[in-house]
Parts: C-alpha cells; structure tokens; sequence
C-alpha cells in the first residue's frame, strides 16, 4: 500500500493530540476526534507510519532499560511494546531525542499510576485508529486493508550482546546516569507486593465470555489470536498469552476495557 500522509504529517496529528484538545479530554480519545476527519484509506497509512516507528526500536536494548527505569522498574516485552506506544504519543521531539540519547527521558513529565509510580506505558493509544477506522466503515476490520506481511517482520528483534547486563545498576549508572538518578531508587526489592498468579485451562472472563486456552480470541489492536496460556492475578483480572499473526505472541489483560468497551471479544469485531 502506498503511503501519501507524510511522516510530518503524522507527527503533526500526534502533536495535535497533545494540545488540541480540551485539557479535560485524555489524548488517545484526543487522537479518535481528530482521526475521525481522515478516509479510511488515510487511518490506514496513518498505522503504517505508526507501526514503522514503533518496531524500529524492538531491539534496542538500550530503550528497553529507559522503559523499566520509567515504568518503576517493571521490564517485560509486552511493557516495553507499550513503552514505546507510549514514547510515540510523546512527539517528534522527545521520541527522536529518545531514540538518538535515551537518558533525555529522565526530562521528560511522566504521569503516576495510583501508588504514585511513574506510569510510562500507552497501551490504548495504538488501539485508536482501528476503533476509529471500523466506526467509519460500519465495523469493517483494519487489518483488512493493510499489507498481508507486518511492518514488524522487517526488523531485527535480536538486541545487541554487549548490552546483554541492561538490568544492572552498574550499567544503569553508566549508559542512563539521569535516569538512574531521578528513577533508580524504584528498583528496590518489592518482592512482598508480588501476587501469586495460577494458571487456569479457562476462565469466565467479564465483556468477552468463557474463554479457553486454545481457542480463537479477537482483539480491537491485533486482531485475531490463539490463546496460549492464561493466569488468574487475584479475583478480578485474567492474563493470557496471545499468538497473534506472524507469530508475534503477547500477555495481555483479557478484561481489559477501552472506552467503556472489552478490547478482546470471541468474535469479529463488527
């Protein structure tokens, strides 16, 4: 598919939805208004620009510290893909500053989560424009109409063996110095507020159903998956691990809401 808006272009939405909006309004529904104004076609172009960005960084190992650092020390693969959602709704400026010197981050006003932790993850914000995209076309699925083979399959996840020891403090001090300073004292040992997850064969799961493992499952993001494995976090939330197209598997929260809406459903979203 060929792209006609500009990464400019692309940029510039992305900024409006920093600062075009009411400031009562969040960004990524910031982002749906204004999204709202493009052809299909357009929202389409506007993921692939999006996407590019995106998994350009899959292995940087180095942006995967600055991710942990942000997020009060919690690393994980499915972290670090929100962590660069979340850098992307950032602008052009910080997300390219990021991506030439990670440390600026530590810059950088990042919001809290309810225990007061820097909360550096945007999952929804890549969730828009296919939300967007099926209430223009009357509940037609994106993935549709974007190019059979993924953005992703065009770069290398494999990170760089001299950044192998990205998660000890001496290589946090010397490659991320700004962001050890103002973040590193959230890497203390936590281990009494860890929960004990167990795995569950299926689980009752609230807006989507029963769900299994080994069924098919469809989510508003990627579209549709296969469930691997689920874990039960305490009584409310259900973790699974997705395999979605391609191979590109994640944990996710099955109830997740968006909108007021589930994210995953047992059927096409229509």
């Amino acid at each position: 598919m060929a792209t006609s808006i500009t990464e400019e272009e692309f940029w510039q939405v992305i900024e409006a939805s920093l600062h075009g909006c009411d400031g009562e309004v969040y960004q990524d529904e910031c982002l749906g208004t204004l999204l709202a104004k493009f052809q299909p076609e357009e929202i389409a172009e506007f993921v692939l620009i999006f996407d590019r960005l995106h998994y350009q960084l899959i292995n940087r190992s180095d942006l995967w510290a600055a991710g942990m650092l942000l997020n009060a020390g919690h690393g994980t693969d499915d972290g670090f893909d929100y962590f660069r959602c979340w850098l992307i709704s950032c602008g052009k400026d910080v997300y390219y500053q990021a991506v030439n010197d990670p440390d600026s981050l530590a810059e950088v006003e990042v919001d809290t989560d309810e225990e007061g932790h820097p909360d550096a993850e945007f999952e929804e914000f890549s969730y828009v424009p296919y939300s967007v995209y099926e209430s223009l076309t009357g509940g037609k699925d994106l993935y549709d109409l974007l190019p059979e083979q993924s953005v992703e399959d065009g770069f290398d996840e494999e990170w760089d063996e001299t950044d192998a020891d990205n998660e000890s403090e001496e290589w946090l001090k010397q490659k991320l110095p700004k962001l050890w300073a103002k973040y590193g004292h959230l890497l203390e040992d936590d281990s009494d507020d860890i929960d004990t997850f167990d795995l569950v064969e299926e689980a009752e799961v609230s807006g989507v159903g029963l769900v299994r493992v080994g069924c098919e499952i469809f989510n508003k993001g990627y579209g549709k998956g296969i469930v691997m494995a689920m874990e039960r976090m305490g009584d409310d939330l259900i973790m699974a691990q997705v395999q979605f197209r391609g191979g590109d598997d994640h944990w996710m929260i099955l109830n997740h809401i968006d909108n007021d809406r589930p994210v995953f459903s047992l059927r096409p979203f229509d």
